[in-house]
């Protein structure tokens, strides 16, 4: 039993995995092998005709050497169509040879019919259908005109025999269909519940959203991992619109991308998949970045019905990438503070000294040729260049300290005209050089809470840019108000050169040199805006500046008030005069 066991499944290929239709046309083949050899015979011996006999058994070495090329070279599908063709011509002939419309064939040509219209592909059915019913027509045309051409039994025993024959291999090879169907409904009905439930596990612990919308952007299915990102569970989910979930620009994002899905779609061009970086809503109604890949969902026909689509947490990378370009912005800062640094090196912190070494040069050759009044000029003017140079040393030690974060703050209580006062006394020489006159304006009993030190600092630089743009005789005015946040407004105001726009948008910049010079030849750095920008941002405050060329400039800034707006509009105003 076990080598007809190994026989009968290698014959019909039992080891081999074949398609249905492919393993159907085998089984054909090889009972057509034996039906035809056993009809030849039979043939000969019920009928004694030779074409009875010789048809049969041509078909069946015609199928041997073709079951050879399906069964060892595994070449299947080019051989279905001919070798069907072939046995509706070749069971025509028997069938005139074998009793004609009355014989027993009449049942292989339907098995023949049958096994054509289940292996042939659609296109070629048609052709089947056709052939059959033109043998059908014929045999019956052929038995109706020429019935001396019907070959018939030499006995009603010798019909009967061959009618069971007939039946037996057509009832077998039914019998093998259906054990073959069943087998195979079985055999995938076992595959796509395996799938599924693979599918299924794999998509409802997956740390991805997966996802499917209908075609009115609806979702009909979402698996657990949205939950586990947005908080939401399923049957939240389910009947809302996908547009619900962006935010005005995302959904004008994913409207680009439909668009241009559909615009494919009507010019038959198949798009895959679409990628999207979205701010998703969650139920803490926080937002949350997303990567999205999307693709169209077709049915049978072609038509869109929906979108497949993942979603994917990429709130870290995106929280990576913005550390990535605060990094870059810094890394840029450092690089124009390093130039600043070597600019004002090379060239601000070289100008007041280069003047300071020729006036002590013409001190050393000349003093005993020099007046007094000339040596009295050269000191004062060795004076404003050691001031000058003082100063900007000055300013770059508290911007070295603002760089590396070690500038000391200390905010306190104080008086804002006090604080104006003693950071007017350094700058009087200056006004009084150029004959400007400082006004100030502040109440009585302003008080602001700063750190005195950097506040003298910021009133200092700002009146000293204001005195080095304004012509001799000029004014400068400075005054404050409260405003209605609580903060302390002080302006300073020059009657000078004032500033063009362009200059207005690079002025706080540390990698942009305005390279200009005072009323009276005055260096310029930049950088004592600078270190006004960086302490009264450090108080909290902001600067800005007000200008026209010829008509002068006012910077403006605030600082952090410690009285009621009321309070300060009832107190009196006290106007110093400097210079």
């Amino acid at each position: 039993m076990g080598t007809i066991y190994k026989i009968k499944n290698f014959i019909f290929a039992e080891d081999e995995d074949l398609s249905l239709e492919n393993r159907l046309f085998l089984y054909a083949i090889v009972i057509g092998i034996f039906t035809n050899v056993m009809g030849s015979v039979m043939n000969l011996i019920l009928i004694s005709s030779l074409i009875a006999m010789i048809v049969p058994l041509a078909l069946a070495i015609l199928l041997s050497i073709l079951y050879y090329f399906l069964r060892i070279k595994k070449i299947i599908r080019p051989f279905v169509f001919p070798i069907i063709v072939i046995s509706m011509i070749g069971i025509s002939v028997i069938w005139i040879c074998d009793g004609g419309i009355d014989g027993s064939n009449v049942m292989p040509g339907f098995v023949i019919l049958i096994l054509g219209l289940i292996t042939v592909s659609e296109n070629k059915k048609k052709y089947i259908l056709a052939i059959f019913l033109g043998v059908f027509s014929s045999v019956y045309l052929i038995q109706f005109y020429r019935p001396d051409l019907i070959i018939d039994f030499h006995s009603e025993t010798d019909r009967w025999i061959d009618s069971i024959f007939t039946l037996f291999y057509s009832s077998y090879f039914i019998f093998l269909v259906i054990k073959l169907l069943h087998e195979n409904y079985s055999r995938e009905r076992f595959k796509f519940i395996e799938s599924e439930e693979k599918f299924r596990f794999m998509t409802e612990n997956s740390s991805d959203t997966i996802w499917h919308v209908d075609s009115n952007y609806c979702f009909d299915y979402v698996n657990l991992a949205d939950e586990r990102l947005r908080g939401f569970k399923k049957e939240e989910v389910i009947g809302i619109s996908l547009w619900s979930l962006l935010k005005p620009e995302g959904i004008e994002c994913a409207s680009r991308a439909n668009a241009k899905l559909i615009d494919d779609e009507q010019k038959g061009i198949r798009t895959h998949t679409i990628r999207l970086e979205l701010e998703l809503k969650c139920k803490d109604n926080k937002w949350i970045w997303t990567e999205v890949n999307t693709c169209p969902h077709y049915n049978r026909e072609g038509v869109m019905i929906g979108l497949h689509g993942v979603t994917r947490d990429i709130s870290h990378r995106k929280k990576a990438e913005q550390e990535i370009m605060i990094k870059n912005e810094e890394l840029k800062n450092l690089v124009a503070t390093k130039d600043k640094f070597f600019s004002i090196i090379a060239h601000d912190l070289r100008s007041p000294f280069t003047s300071f070494l020729g006036m002590t040069q013409v001190m050393a050759e000349e003093l005993p040729s020099l007046a007094m009044d000339e040596v009295q000029n050269i000191a004062i003017s060795m004076s404003k260049s050691a001031v000058n140079f003082y100063r900007l040393l000055e300013n770059l030690l508290q911007w070295s300290q603002i760089q590396k974060g070690e500038l000391p703050f200390n905010p306190e209580i104080i008086q804002l005209n006090l604080i104006v006062d003693e950071s007017l006394t350094m700058v009087v020489e200056s006004a009084q050089h150029k004959d400007i006159k400082i006004t100030t304006i502040i109440p009585e009993g302003l008080m602001v809470y700063a750190d005195s030190n950097l506040l003298q600092t910021i009133i200092r630089n700002l009146s000293f840019n204001a005195l080095k743009f304004t012509h001799q005789g000029g004014k400068v005015n400075i005054s404050a108000k409260n405003t209605q946040d609580n903060m302390v407004k002080i302006a300073i105001q020059d009657s000078g050169i004032g500033m063009n726009p362009s200059i207005l948008d690079n002025l706080f910049r540390i990698d942009v040199r305005t390279n200009r010079v005072g009323t009276e030849g005055e260096s310029s750095s930049g950088l004592g805006l600078l270190l006004c920008k960086e302490f009264i941002k450090k108080h909290g405050g902001e600067i800005w500046v007000d200008s026209q060329v010829g008509k002068g400039s006012t910077f403006h800034f605030t600082i952090p008030s410690m009285v009621e707006s009321s309070t300060v509009n009832s107190l009196n105003s006290r106007q110093n005069v400097w210079g």
